[in-house]
């Protein structure tokens, strides 16, 4: 800043370095000198919402299905009273649940992890 002057949009350009640039349809956002692709992060975050429902609808209907599954299975298979019958199809039932829970969590990491490298590689490019 120069003595004796307020220069407030000058200020306001060195302390947020923000510019929008369009290059064909692909809006970019330069910060701090690095490029980054707007498009590309909104993309993730809808991939992001697609997997949360595909595993919301599989934490609804698996469970469902194995206990109605397994109880028809074993009332056909075996001749065990109604208690244990249940006691199996729930505790499968769960079992599937908690199976769904983990897989969520593994995908959330390993997506995390390349969504880490990605950026890496990306700013390996842009040096």
């Amino acid at each position: 800043m120069k003595k004796g002057k307020l220069n407030m949009l000058g200020d306001l350009k060195d302390t947020y370095p923000l510019e929008k640039h369009h290059e064909g349809s692909e809006e970019k956002v330069v910060e701090d000198g690095q490029i980054k692709d707007v498009a590309f992060s909104n993309d993730t975050s809808a991939l992001v919402y697609l997997w949360l429902i595909i595993f919301s609808i599989l934490m609804f209907t698996f469970p469902f299905i194995t206990f109605y599954g397994v109880r028809s299975w074993l009332h056909e298979s075996f001749d065990i009273s109604e208690f244990y019958v249940n006691c199996w199809a729930v505790l499968s039932s769960v079992l599937v649940v908690n199976v769904i829970i983990c897989l969520y969590v593994f995908k959330a990491i390993s997506e995390e992890n390349n969504s880490d490298l990605v950026m890496q590689k990306q700013n390996k490019k842009d040096i």
